[in-house]
Formats: structure tokens, C-alpha cells, sequence
């Protein structure tokens, strides 16, 4: 009986996926453009930053597309309901401790460039949607997000 009724803490706890609020990240994630518009058939281009606010050792999401479609999303909405597209399949390849992780100090930043893959943002139709950044420095890490952006998708 106990079992039955700690089910949903455990759950709230531990399956589901934790964001840390800006006061108690360990980085900032900064989205750009705060608005831009797109023709139809094309994806929204955005820049990511993330910045050490205390020593971090982060996931080279800047150099490994892989970690970066696992570990990185690009979370839209429309209305503020959350727009579902179609998704590209794009596991993560085997983690070299060494080679794929960096270790910034507070202040530094690691940058790259976001069009929302796997998800197929190209298949947006016209209208106004807002946009975080959902980031985890590792597999098991608390996700951060982003400041909020728009994009609109507009007629040829």
C-alpha cells in the first residue's frame, strides 16, 4: 500500500525531467534573435549561449550535433500550447569523457547555432510561435531554459 501512494513522488522526484529556476543554475542560456520572420518551408535560425555563472563542465553541444539533438531542444509554442512537427531520429553516438565535454569557468561561453533539429521546424504553418532553449549539461543533469524568442512564419 505505502508502494502504491509513493509512486507519484518518485516519479515527480526522479523520472521526471527537473528545471532549475535562474537563481539556482549553474549557467545561463541566452537565445537570438528575440524575433525574426521565416518564409514557409524554412526553419527559424537561432544563436544559443551558454554562460558559466560557477565552474561548469558541460556536454560540447557546440561541436557534436548528436549531443546537441539529445541534450539541447528547441521547445515551441503557439498560443502557449506546445506546437508538435514531425522528428528526425537522432540517437547520441558513445561519450568520450574526455573529449566531449568541456570545463568553463564563470563567465566563459560556449556558442552554437539552432534551427530546432531533429524537430522539423520547416514544416511550420503561418503564424506566431514563441521559442525556449532547454538545456542539460549532461545525461542526468537539470534542465535550464532559455529566455523567451518569436518567430513568425509568414506567406511567400
Amino acid at each position: 500500500m505505502i508502494l502504491k501512494h509513493a509512486w507519484p513522488l518518485l516519479v515527480s522526484m526522479v523520472l521526471l525531467p527537473r528545471i532549475l529556476g535562474a537563481e539556482e543554475a549553474p549557467f545561463v542560456v541566452r537565445l537570438f534573435p528575440e524575433h525574426q520572420t521565416v518564409r514557409p518551408g524554412k526553419s527559424p535560425a537561432f544563436t544559443v549561449v551558454v554562460e558559466a555563472r560557477s565552474y561548469l563542465r558541460i556536454l560540447r553541444l557546440d561541436r557534436r550535433g548528436d549531443l546537441n539533438d539529445n541534450y539541447a531542444e528547441l521547445r515551441v509554442t503557439q498560443d502557449g500550447k506546445r506546437v508538435d512537427t514531425p522528428v528526425a531520429i537522432s540517437d547520441p553516438g558513445p561519450v568520450d569523457h574526455k573529449d566531449d565535454y568541456v570545463e568553463l569557468e564563470p563567465g566563459q561561453t560556449i556558442t552554437w547555432a539552432e534551427d530546432g533539429f531533429p524537430k522539423l521546424l520547416t514544416e511550420l504553418p503561418r503564424g506566431t510561435y514563441t521559442a525556449v532553449e532547454r538545456v542539460r549539461a549532461d545525461w542526468n543533469a537539470p534542465l535550464v531554459e532559455s529566455n523567451t524568442v518569436t518567430f513568425e512564419v509568414t506567406s511567400e
